[in-house]
């Protein structure tokens, strides 16, 4: 469980969200991501030069418009790491007939950039943070990949 890669930080997010008393089920929207996902292997294997769908997906709204709720729920959904029967099984996406071959099948890196921490005196330090960091959840994740630290991230993913 990395920082960044496969993190158990939205997938406890979104569960303090779900069991809130004014939560409104939006998991029907993870079923129009199933396509673009890919195939939904539950495998290790390193995407690149696999065949696989290597598609990204950035979600975009006006400000105070869920951004966080949904980022925090797909990556709940997608993610590896974690069993997320807990969450995910009584919502609308449970319905889905392709549920449990996509339900934490993924790896998904999630990155907020909503609070700058208190140890980053500009975007800069902390986008070179982030680099770092998901650097090494991918060294961790794949140890076998020969990633060298001195490539760029950009150019391993």
């Amino acid at each position: 469980m990395g920082l960044y890669l496969n993190s158990r930080k939205p997938q406890n997010n979104y569960r303090e969200i779900v069991r809130s008393d004014y939560f409104v089920d939006k998991t029907g929207l993870l079923g129009e991501l199933i396509p673009i996902v890919g195939p939904g292997e539950k495998t290790s294997a390193f995407c690149m030069g696999t065949g696989q769908s290597n598609k990204y997906i950035c979600i975009t709204r006006p400000r105070r418009f869920g951004k966080t709720i949904a980022a925090n729920m797909v990556a709940a959904y997608f993610g590896k790491g974690y069993n997320g029967h807990d969450i995910s099984d009584g919502l609308a996406i449970g319905a889905n007939p392709e549920y449990e071959k996509h339900l934490n099948g993924h790896n998904v890196i999630h990155i907020t950039f909503s609070e700058m921490p208190g140890d980053c005196c500009s975007y800069r330090q902390y986008i070179d943070r982030i680099q770092d960091r998901l650097l090494k959840d991918l060294i961790s994740e794949y140890p076998r990949a020969r990633i060298d630290e001195a490539d760029a991230l950009w150019d391993i993913l």
